[in-house]
């Protein structure tokens, strides 16, 4: 199996779902496999001018879900967020977005997720599960490209650009309610250093 650039690992650690596409036929595929490498299937496919993002794909906290970034180039550019079943059969969920939308996260109760949105300027948004509902929870002037997890796996972070400032304060963090998930995120890139990241507090 060829290594994806980006991949989620799904809660019990043995399997992985990631994007791959075809320059030459323009299709894409969201596929799943052992962390082997066996077993190789394909969830959902798309082909010419829609296709899945490969900025990676998100696993529910029960391993029975997917989510993925769908984008349509042309005639206009647009970016859905669809929720696949990992057995197959029709998406649960399947929501517009208003501007470029980058890798969602589960929340660990699987009741909403979380992900980069916006054109150049990348806010965070809440997107529910299943009902579809959003908005933005965090606006300010930083950019947040990437929402991530911590090396415990508990704390949601968010990788911000080096040059921006955290809107939260260190002191803000204490008596927070943290966000957990139970599946991971896997990237082939240099580590971040810790002046990268923010933490989220309580923002229900």
């Amino acid at each position: 199996m060829d290594a994806p650039a980006r991949f989620g690992i799904s809660p019990d650690g043995k399997s992985l779902a990631y994007v791959r596409r075809d320059p030459a036929t323009e299709d894409s595929a969201v596929l799943v496999a052992a962390t082997d490498g066996s077993g190789l299937k394909a969830i959902a496919t798309r082909s010419g001018k829609v296709c899945f993002g490969t900025q990676g794909v998100s696993w529910s906290p029960r391993g029975n879900l997917l989510a993925v970034v769908e984008v349509t180039l042309t005639p206009v550019l647009q970016y859905v967020l669809v929720v696949l079943p990992l057995n197959g059969g029709p998406e649960k969920m399947r929501i517009p977005l208003p501007a470029r939308l980058l890798q969602p996260q589960w929340l660990a109760d699987g009741s909403a997720l979380i992900a980069p949105v916006g054109l150049g300027h990348l806010l965070l948004w809440e997107i529910s599960y299943p009902r579809g509902r959003t908005r933005a929870i965090v606006e300010d002037d930083a950019s947040y490209p990437e929402v991530s997890l911590s090396a415990s796996n508990e704390i949601v972070a968010v990788q911000a650009h080096p040059s921006t400032t955290s809107p939260l304060a260190a002191d803000d963090l204490d008596g927070a309610r943290t966000l957990s998930s139970a599946g991971g995120q896997g990237e082939v890139a240099p580590d971040r250093t810790v002046s990268d990241a923010v933490l989220i507090t309580d923002f229900r």
